[in-house]
């Protein structure tokens, strides 16, 4: 008995294992096929709800062509010339591209990449702003659950017409693990980053025409439940003390160096407030060039130098520039130093 059992295994053991992967090959294919189709059902819905919270601001999109595809290895959904604008011709914008597309991972379904035209165009009342991607990388992780986990987007040598050269731009995000999250408890962490930024010239401002680098570290505090829309979203995590908790932010624009962390929040009006505790270098130079530009009020500017000037060191004998640790604060409409309002 045993030896007939092996003489049919040496017969047809190829077709058995033929079979055996085939029928896994295949049994992988469906799975594949089945997540794809329910991922794409999932983007629907976030289209739909995308376009809710766009009409709540007053603002559409529009689209020449909307394609979904559970086969297409390479993209899930393409669109093309899209376009997001506002409803409002008296302050209008808009923002279009030639072509949009979302690939998913082939064996990890919760991984997307972002792919997109090099070309872009901003508009902003009747100026059309065209602007130029040298390369870009966006990639997006999904979590059964709670959605959106992490997003990577690396862009390098973006170039906006009459505006600036950006060389490098990065923003990385991830939501915290749900067993550290409560309502006051950081939610999202955001790592942002540009490098090198050329301005045109066209500018009247006192600074250098290149920025080196502006960086924010910044974590989310309370947590962002889907409410149905974006606005609602926004006004339910505002309510129950939602803030930005701004752990690192970095400028340095020439003569310009400057440090700090604070937060940034909104008042019951959804009005925007941000307190920063800063150090810097070169602060008397900057406000005293917007200062003779008419950009700021002359007696706020008078008594933050008064005391700013009291607080002033040189951190090395050999600086050129006076350091100062002052706070920032934008409250109200009005910015200020030292508590003393230099604009409105």
């Amino acid at each position: 008995m045993k030896e007939k059992l092996l003489d049919i295994w040496r017969r047809y053991y190829l077709a058995v294992i033929c079979f055996a992967v085939t029928f896994v090959i295949c049994l992988g294919l469906i799975i594949y096929l089945l997540q794809r189709v329910a991922c794409i059902e999932q983007i629907k819905r976030e289209i739909r709800n995308f376009e809710t919270s766009l009409s709540e601001l007053n603002y559409d999109f529009a689209y020449e062509n909307l394609h979904f595809s559970a086969i297409n290895p390479f993209s899930i959904v393409k669109i093309k010339k899209l376009r997001i604008y506002s409803l409002n011709s008296e302050h209008y914008y808009e923002w279009s591209t030639p072509e949009l597309s979302l690939r998913m991972g082939i064996f990890n379904s919760s991984h997307m990449t972002l792919d997109w035209a090099k070309q872009q165009i901003v508009q902003i009342q009747d100026k059309k702003y065209p602007f130029e991607l040298g390369t870009s990388n966006i990639e997006l992780d999904f979590d059964s659950n709670t959605g959106l986990r992490q997003w990577v987007i690396g862009l390098e040598n973006i170039n906006i017409k009459d505006i600036a050269f950006i060389e490098k731009f990065k923003w990385a995000a991830r939501r915290m693990s749900p067993q550290q999250i409560n309502e006051l408890s950081p939610f999202f962490e955001n790592h942002i980053e540009f490098e090198h930024i050329t301005l045109n010239g066209l500018l009247d401002y006192p600074l250098s025409q290149t920025i080196s680098r502006i960086y924010l570290n910044a974590n989310v505090i309370g947590v962002i439940k889907n409410a149905g829309s974006l606005r609602e979203s926004f006004v339910s995590w505002m309510l129950l003390g939602g803030s930005l908790d701004i752990k690192r932010f970095v400028l340095n624009w020439a003569p310009l160096l400057m440090v700090g962390r604070g937060d940034f929040y909104f008042n019951e009006k959804m009005e925007p407030s941000l307190h920063l505790n800063t150090s810097s270098k070169a602060l008397f130079e900057l406000i005293d060039d917007l200062n003779g530009k008419g950009w700021l009020e002359s007696k706020g500017v008078f008594v933050a130098k008064i005391l700013l000037n009291n607080k002033a060191f040189k951190l090395e004998a050999a600086d050129k520039y006076m350091t100062v640790a002052t706070p920032i604060d934008y409250r109200d409409g009005k910015l200020s130093v030292e508590n003393i309002t230099l604009i409105k």
